[in-house]
């Protein structure tokens, strides 16, 4: 995980960053933090690198944390934000940038909690992008979303890849599936290919080119769409 600490006070930036490694380490969570004293520069950290959550402070010089929020929204809508404010009278304020927490500099007591927060959230996150069930006909499959590389139709029939594995046809419409991954990061590439943009590695020449050197044609009608497709996916994992 990223976690960043936006806040102009030294003193407390280093006393919340000790009390989040403490806490992360006693949950065995890997995290790789970073540190900034303004709200510029923690924008420019969130346009450069993935970061999961940020730690907030709301009364800072040039950009305060609310409009910082708002910004950080746009870069990366699901980011995970804490605000840490000595004006706890703010906290109502702040419901409208639609934080996981609201921490009084004055009692870190709850930063544990903060932390179990921050886990469950990325947990389901990830559940919800790793599995699906398909229907089938009459029989529901389960799949994990994450192995796959793309649906293929043909004729009335369908099947996915994995790797250089094919799986058993099933009688599905093309377009059946794809609605129920519409949100999952697959887009169409051609009438016969639905294609998985996380494991996409680049677009060249007209065709999606996977991590496994595999690639498949991108029909004239969809290249805007899947190119559009793949830049919102590396921008919400940034």
């Amino acid at each position: 995980m990223y976690i960043a600490i936006c806040d102009d006070e030294t003193e407390f930036a280093d006393e919340l960053l000790k009390m989040l490694e403490c806490e992360f380490d006693a949950r065995k969570v890997r995290c790789n933090f970073i540190t900034v004293a303004s709200g510029e520069e923690l924008l420019e950290e969130c346009r450069r690198n993935k970061i999961d959550a940020a730690f907030l402070d709301i009364m800072m010089p040039n950009i305060n944390g609310f409009e910082i929020a708002e910004k950080l929204r746009e870069i990366k809508n699901n980011i995970m934000i804490v605000f840490v404010s000595n004006k706890e009278n703010t906290v109502f304020s702040s419901y409208k940038y639609n934080p996981i927490w609201f921490v009084p500099k004055s009692d870190l007591r709850f930063i544990g909690q903060v932390v179990d927060k921050i886990l469950n959230n990325m947990s389901e996150r990830e559940g919800n992008l790793s599995h699906i069930q398909i229907k089938t006909g009459n029989v529901v499959d389960e799949i994990d979303l994450r192995k796959i590389k793309y649906f293929k139709t043909e004729g009335h029939y369908i099947s996915y890849y994995i790797n250089n594995s094919k799986s058993d046809s099933f009688r599905c419409k093309l377009g059946d599936v794809e609605t129920q991954l519409s949100n999952l990061w697959f887009v169409r590439a051609h009438k016969r290919y639905l294609i998985n943009l996380r494991q996409v590695h680049s677009i060249k020449n007209g065709s999606v080119i996977f991590f496994d050197k595999d690639a498949i044609p991108i029909s004239r009608s969809q290249i805007g769409i899947v190119k559009e497709r793949f830049q919102d996916y590396l921008r919400s994992i940034r």
